[in-house]
């Protein structure tokens, strides 16, 4: 029986930025986005306890920026390999959005 993985919201806590203005938080395909999105859907997979996934997370493009809510609204294309070579695709929206209590901290969740 073939089962399909797909992915929930969930939400990472923030990291530190090094290089992001204080309005907005660093763009959908920056490396610290892409970095903190490689670890959301490694830990999402971790937490269903399928471990040694190798993500590839291609194609970043803005779909809308909230400049009030200091947010960006992506997408990208996400494919996960799995221990025993199995590969799952899927197209994933996932937001950007800085942390108002932590200057210099920002989030990516994945949307549903």
């Amino acid at each position: 029986m073939s089962k399909k993985i797909f992915f929930l919201p969930m939400l990472l806590s923030g990291i530190l930025l090094s290089a992001c203005s204080d309005n907005m938080p660093p763009k959908c395909d920056s490396s610290e986005t892409k970095k903190l999105l490689n670890q959301v859907v490694v830990n999402y997979f971790n937490q269903l306890g399928i471990r040694n996934v190798t993500p590839s997370i291609t194609g970043h493009e803005m779909i809308e920026k909230h400049e009030k809510a200091k947010e960006y609204t992506c997408e990208a294309r996400v494919v996960v390999t799995l221990a025993n070579g199995r590969m799952n695709s899927e197209l994933v929206n996932y937001s950007v959005f800085l942390d108002e209590n932590k200057k210099g901290q920002f989030f990516v969740q994945i949307n549903d």
